[in-house]
């Protein structure tokens, strides 16, 4: 989806009239306008594009801490999303580190994960959590010290 921000709305709509002078005012022309008749609008929507997709890599690369460009909810809405999935995927990467862990070595405990992962303890408890949830650990014994057995 690309967000039209209302600032810009001048250009869109001056974009749009160039391609109702090549195309013609009349709808069923316009949606029978070729590649040239359209190419103001498609340019206009990659330019926004290409620079909405720019940002986002500075972000998720760390380059930059917050978009300042996302000023419309769309848009903060759509960072947010991608920002959660950046989040959710190097996440993911850690479960496998602690299940990998669990693996080497079935009596760790929450600590040496954390030490070993360079991760707060609670983050660990969070991915033993949900490697539970997910059904590919089960504790043997009490739930504080005892073993892991890695299921599957």
């Amino acid at each position: 989806m690309i967000v039209i921000r209302a600032d810009d709305r001048t250009n869109y709509l001056k974009v749009l009239h160039q391609c109702d002078i090549l195309a013609g005012t009349i709808p069923f022309d316009g949606a029978n306008a070729t590649y040239e008749q359209t190419k103001p609008l498609i340019d206009y929507i990659v330019n926004i594009a290409e620079t909405k997709l720019s940002s986002l890599l500075q972000l998720v690369k760390g380059e930059i801490k917050e978009l300042v460009e996302a000023q419309d909810d769309t848009a903060d809405d759509f960072v947010k999303y991608v920002h959660k999935k950046v989040v959710r995927k190097s996440g993911q990467k850690k479960w496998s580190e602690v299940l990998d862990l669990i693996k080497e070595n079935p009596s760790i405990s929450r600590k040496e994960l954390s030490e070993k992962l360079s991760i707060n303890p609670s983050a660990v408890q969070k991915h033993i959590q949900r490697l539970k949830a997910e059904g590919l650990i089960k504790r043997i014994g009490a739930d504080r010290g005892g073993w892991w057995e890695v299921v599957g």
